[in-house]
């Protein structure tokens, strides 16, 4: 991601939503021996700003955190553990399937084995009745 000016607009929340990103995120992808993926995302002192340009609404939070996901090169099995501070353009709850914006403040654990695995902890907070009013 930019450090500054990481700008992106899209009806997550069926309405307009204008996202302002600024700060560092520190990206790391590998594969392993076995062929496994490996990735890490470090955000370290990054914010972002949620704007509903209708309503002239906004939030500007914290964006710092680690992001650790592991993948097998079938893709049969994969984890992904969240910590820290995030924005998702979808609800985590859902494996990201339902469109929306949420904020997580704590531990999202997702893991793709059968059966899938959704575990959090700390809080996770639907921003579109924030950005609605």
């Amino acid at each position: 991601m930019p450090d500054e000016g990481h700008d992106s607009s899209a009806e997550w929340c069926g309405f307009t939503v204008e996202l302002d990103w600024w700060g560092s995120v520190i990206e790391h992808e590998w594969r392993d021996a076995d062929g496994n993926i490996h990735y890490v995302a470090n955000a370290a002192g990054a914010w972002v700003t949620a704007t509903n340009p209708a309503t002239e609404t906004s939030v500007t939070l914290p964006y710092s955190g680690t992001l650790l996901y592991w993948q097998t090169p079938d893709d049969s099995v994969w984890t992904q553990t969240a910590t820290g501070w995030w924005l998702w353009t979808a609800d985590p709850a859902t494996f990201l399937e339902e469109p929306g914006l949420f904020y997580s403040a704590g531990r999202i654990f997702w893991s793709g084995w059968e059966p899938p695995t959704y575990k959090q902890s700390g809080r996770l907070i639907d921003l579109c009745p924030i950005l609605a009013s």
